[in-house]
Formats: C-alpha cells, sequence, structure tokens
C-alpha cells in the first residue's frame, strides 16, 4: 500500500517524543482544506507549534494574526487544485540554507506572535476601530 509506505502515523506523543519528531522534520502542513468548510481564515494550533519548533510551513488559510506574510509561510491557494511539489521543494531547500537550525523562525514567532504581542495587536485595532466607528 503506497500510503503506508510513504506515511508514519504516530499514536499520542509527549513534549520531548513531539521535539525529536518535529527535529527530524523540513516542513510542517498548516490547513490546507479548510475551504471546504467555508474557512477563510484561522489561527491554526498545529501551525503554532511549527512555528515555534522551528519550522517552515505550507498552508492554505489566511492567518490574519500576521500584518505581513513572513516568508516562513508558503500560503497556497485555498482550492482543491493540486499543489505544486517542486514550489515546495524549492520552499524547503531555500530554508535548509537559510536557518538550518530554525532560530530566525523562532526569534520571529516570539516577537510577533506571543501572547503579548497578539493581545498589545488586539488592543491597537479595538482602540482605531473605536476612534474611527
Amino acid at each position: 500500500n503506497l500510503l503506508k509506505s510513504n506515511i508514519i502515523f504516530y499514536d499520542k506523543l509527549n513534549k520531548k517524543e513531539l521535539t525529536n519528531l518535529y527535529n527530524k522534520c523540513d516542513l510542517g502542513i498548516g490547513n490546507l482544506a479548510f475551504h471546504r468548510i467555508r474557512v477563510k481564515h484561522s489561527s491554526s494550533l498545529k501551525e503554532r507549534e511549527y512555528f515555534q519548533a522551528g519550522l517552515p510551513i505550507v498552508s492554505a488559510s489566511k492567518d490574519y494574526c500576521f500584518n505581513k506574510l513572513p516568508d516562513f509561510r508558503l500560503q497556497i491557494p485555498s482550492n482543491d487544485t493540486s499543489i505544486q511539489i517542486q514550489k515546495l521543494i524549492k520552499f524547503v531547500q531555500y530554508y535548509k540554507n537559510f536557518d538550518k537550525d530554525g532560530r530566525k523562525i523562532k526569534k520571529y514567532i516570539k516577537e510577533n506572535l506571543l501572547w503579548e504581542q497578539t493581545l498589545k495587536n488586539l488592543v491597537n485595532y479595538l482602540t482605531l476601530e473605536k476612534s474611527y466607528g
């Protein structure tokens, strides 16, 4: 079976086991089919975990926590078209050369996506809405 020879399924993993697994990965796969349930954007926990592990990701859903799409998050169309594997390979190769241990991704996440920064962005947004509303 092609699926069994190319995909490994894991049972529940503790934090250490999960960290060891992330250290073997080159790419995190984010949300690819939210469009099927009419979700256009998300702030997916699994994507945050991948970022915290220093992994670049590919995702089809928009994430409005980013003011500007970071270059370590490959945005693909939110539809059922085929994913261009060559594009994914180039993306992964770029990051293997640019950020081998994921430090740049982790630094960006620490500065932009921790709760303190997320809440600060929310307060700024609500303040702007209130002054214009």
